[in-house]
């Protein structure tokens, strides 16, 4: 079983000792911006949500794959998080993180209407070609600096091997700027839990934020690059696209500069919020199955397959096995009848 994809087109090829690769999803969004042939070498996919089987069976047959079990069994790494961050959140205040412990100055407020909001904004992007940091970097970032707004900024674990001078040049940028920190933390439900809202692109960690806290996703318009990902074959807008639209707001990229106003406006519309968060819940029942659960039916299928792969070694003792079970089975009723009629 792997969360890893492209098996048997990168480094890790199928054996001739294992009888079955199961592929688990490891983040909630749509497999088709996987890699290209991401999951065409796997035996069975175990999904989050039902979003995933149509576009599954369009790959498989627009290359002629062999047919794959899609089984929907919930989100176990997401059931995880809720757990840390339902402990986390019964923590008292002082043992809590605190990004901005150091800050020296009262400019973590906005004031409205004779009120003091403060606002910290979580700026959590994927990496690579299409992610934000990589695309837009200090554009993005430069509106906020010495504002009233607090501004975490997450980079995906990747962008640390994948863009280190990237991040480098812009932590250095930005190294003066008391309220602008870089979170790294092996977890993001830190992150995640002191933000009011989020910004983000196409990013798993976008549906998490949505899942846990049920608050909206600012993303930049952009025009997906479709090329080397699954989806090539198949249509030319990511499932993401539409969904970032049921989540929050998009802006577009000449916008950069209105950010903190364009976010201040979202998060004191109260009508405009409360239906954004209608949509939110309806994308959450959506994508996450089984919640709280996913680790009981993820067990479950992987032990239904195991018994699958020892009954093909039967094959034609597999009648006499079902013969004796039942018989088994038969015998464990009458004992357990027994055992209540002499009051045991």
């Amino acid at each position: 079983m792997m969360s890893t994809p492209q098996l048997h087109v990168l480094q890790i090829k199928r054996s001739k000792g294992v009888k079955h690769y199961c592929h688990i999803i490891h983040s909630l969004p749509h497999v088709d911006i996987y890699e290209v042939f991401a999951l065409d070498y796997f035996d069975s996919v175990f999904t989050n949500s039902n979003i995933h089987t149509d576009f599954i069976r369009k790959v498989e047959q627009v290359r002629h794959l062999q047919h794959k079990e899609v089984v929907v069994t919930g989100c176990t790494y997401l059931d995880v998080l809720q757990e840390k961050l339902l402990a986390y959140q019964q923590l008292p205040k002082h043992e809590k993180i605190n990004f901005f412990a150091k800050q020296t100055t009262s400019i973590n407020t906005i004031s409205t209407n004779n009120t003091t909001q403060p606002y910290t904004i979580l700026l959590a992007p994927s990496w690579g070609r299409e992610a934000l940091l990589s695309k837009y970097g200090m554009q993005l970032i430069q509106p906020f600096i010495n504002t009233a707004f607090q501004l975490i900024i997450r980079p995906h674990p990747q962008s640390y091997t994948s863009e280190a001078r990237l991040l480098e040049s812009l932590k250095e940028q930005t190294k003066d700027c008391q309220n602008i920190v870089w979170d790294n933390n092996r977890d993001n439900i830190y992150a995640l839990d002191c933000a009011d809202m989020m910004i983000g692109d196409f990013s798993g960690v976008i549906f998490d934020f949505v899942c846990l806290f049920e608050k909206p996703v600012l993303t930049p318009e952009f025009h997906f690059n479709i090329v080397g990902y699954d989806l090539e074959d198949i249509y030319d807008t990511p499932w993401v696209k539409d969904a970032l639209m049921r989540i929050g707001k998009s802006i577009k990229t000449t916008d950069f500069d209105k950010l903190p106003s364009i976010v201040t406006a979202l998060l004191q519309d109260r009508e405009g919020y409360t239906k954004l968060q209608e949509s939110i819940k309806a994308m959450k029942a959506e994508l996450w199955a089984y919640q709280g659960g996913g680790g009981i039916q993820s067990a479950k299928e992987i032990l239904r397959i195991q018994k699958e792969i020892l009954e093909a070694k039967l094959h034609d003792k597999l009648t006499l096995h079902h013969s004796i079970n039942t018989i088994e089975h038969i015998l464990q009723i009458v004992d357990n009848k027994v055992c209540i009629t002499k009051g045991v």
